[in-house]
């Protein structure tokens, strides 16, 4: 029974994880899978994530990624750790934080089952940088990023919706089939829209952009280049 109690003391034992860039401190010994560093204790996941990325600006990453969270519903605000700016985002059962250094996404998390666990707080602020490499007016580069992808002209985004369609039907050319969604295509323009696909047909719709006087989910356009700004009334008659 002793050497039971003793094993279990040193499995949750804090174990340190560091690399060039960063240092964090999980609540029990950890291991690799999938890409991440995966800790569990109590019933909580705790993760840790390094994704490259390919933008030069670190704000422009964070304000993606926090309009994709919010988009989500979930809670998202801005902190800054070590001259970092960075994104604290709770959802339900689920506390991430999320920051860049040198073209590298972290991502720290603990997922929980029921109220909060002391250690999931401990674990997030226990994530810090060894190199400051923090960049200036992050937040106010974030909040013109938000603004380029809110303001989109709506001529602009109907001609979108016509480029995604030629697109589309290249892809059918090519594969007999439409594809199963937008991201097959490759295309960043595509992050804005929506895809239902059914019984061979597509119709794409607006979802990110906001177009002042126009309901939500307008323009559309669909296989048949009707394009819409709303229910029955047609962007431009024959287009």
């Amino acid at each position: 029974m002793l050497g039971l109690l003793l094993c279990s003391w040193a499995w949750a034992r804090p174990a340190a994880f560091s690399d060039s860039r960063c240092r964090i401190v999980f609540p029990s010994s950890y291991r690799g899978q999938h890409g991440r560093l995966r800790s569990d204790l109590g019933g909580c996941r705790y993760w840790l994530q390094r994704t490259p990325i390919k933008t030069l600006d670190p704000a422009q990453h964070l304000a993606k990624t926090r309009r994709s969270e919010q988009a989500r519903r979930s809670q998202v605000q801005l902190i800054c750790v070590d001259g970092l700016n960075g994104l604290e985002v709770r959802r339900p059962h689920s506390l991430a934080r999320i920051f860049v250094s040198q073209r590298t996404a972290y991502l720290a998390q603990v997922d929980f089952p029921g109220s909060e666990p002391e250690e999931g707080r401990a674990f997030l602020a226990s994530l810090r940088f060894l190199q400051s490499s923090g960049t200036a007016f992050v937040p106010q580069r974030m909040a013109r990023y938000d603004a380029q992808f809110a303001n989109v002209p709506l001529d602009k985004c109907a001609e979108n919706l016509l480029a995604i369609s030629s697109l589309l039907t290249g892809y059918k050319l090519k594969h007999d089939k439409f594809p199963p969604a937008l991201s097959t295509l490759g295309q960043p323009v595509t992050r804005a829209y929506g895809y239902p696909l059914k019984t061979g047909h597509f119709l794409l719709f607006c979802c990110k952009h906001h177009h002042r006087g126009l309901p939500a989910g307008y323009p559309r356009s669909d296989d048949a280049l009707h394009t819409m700004l709303a229910p029955n009334r047609p962007y431009r008659p024959g287009y």
